[in-house]
């Protein structure tokens, strides 16, 4: 498949042609995507200048007064993002208002009220629930990664609109575990990227967790996985190019989920035990 090929609703051109579907209203789709794609970077635009003449005013007390906790969050974190010229965001831990203990013991369904910048819910959310939040800050190689990671990880189901996994993918998947937790990139900066995508998306794509005739091998794939990140996180934010405030506590949280996931469904090696924890700060 060529590189960049457009696809609508995971179909190519050709599959939507064979499908029986007129030329013509492929076109029409496209220019469609075209320009939905074009007036949410206006607005991606338009907000980024609106953020800029707010700081250049400096502080307002008295206009703070008037925003919510979660109003002022999302102003911070979206600052920081300015700052470090990121496109956007992914929510790795939510508030959870359903009884669950927050952070990294959540359930999968831990934002159960939309943490949206623009929705705010009925109780407003105090600091200490705020400050419970995880997110990764997504550059645009991370956002190009997180695709690439998609191809490599569901090969070619990875524009499947339903993907449909078996026994055989946890074989695919262990094998990458191993080349990913084994990665020879000089760069950390690149690294830390390469491996964030790929651990995402494993934990995301996750019927290899379930679905496996070797648990010895997840128990050692994700034993290595977890050494590979501790190394790579005892290096310094600006030698893996990520801020402290955000990505690093959300590539952590997201680490410890992925562990959780694997430890909760009792998946031990031969001698009973299960993979060891990540301790990574």
């Amino acid at each position: 498949m060529p590189s960049g090929e457009t696809r609508l609703f995971g179909l190519t051109k050709a599959d939507f042609l064979e499908a029986g579907f007129p030329l013509e209203k492929w076109n029409e789709m496209v220019e469609k995507e075209k320009a939905g794609e074009k007036r949410k970077e206006e607005e991606r635009a338009a907000a980024m200048e609106a953020r800029k003449k707010r700081r250049e005013a400096g502080p307002n007390p008295e206009e703070d007064k008037k925003k919510s906790l979660k109003k002022l969050y999302f102003e911070r974190m979206q600052d920081k993002q300015d700052e470090i010229g990121a496109i956007g965001q992914m929510l790795i831990v939510g508030i959870n208002r359903k009884g669950g203990k927050g952070g990294d013991d959540d359930s999968e369904d831990d934002d159960d009220e939309s943490q949206d910048e623009e929705d705010e819910p009925k109780v407003p959310y105090t600091q200490e629930e705020l400050d419970t939040l995880r997110f990764i800050l997504v550059t645009q190689r991370r956002a190009d990664l997180l695709d690439e990671m998609r191809e490599v990880v569901l090969e070619d189901q990875a524009h499947d609109m339903i993907v449909m996994l078996n026994t055989r993918f946890s074989y695919h998947i262990l094998d990458l575990i191993d080349e990913y937790a084994s990665l020879r990139i000089k760069d950390p900066k690149l690294k830390f990227d390469r491996l964030l995508a790929f651990t995402y998306t494993i934990y995301d794509q996750d019927t290899w967790v379930f679905d496996h005739e070797e648990p010895e091998r997840i128990v050692a794939g994700v034993n290595k996985l977890g050494k590979a990140w501790k190394k790579l996180l005892s290096m310094s934010n600006a030698e893996l190019g990520i801020d402290g405030e955000y990505t690093r506590p959300g590539t952590i949280a997201l680490c410890q989920k992925l562990w959780k996931k694997v430890k909760d469904e009792d998946v031990e090696d031969y001698n009973g035990k299960g993979p060891a924890k990540w301790k990574l700060g």
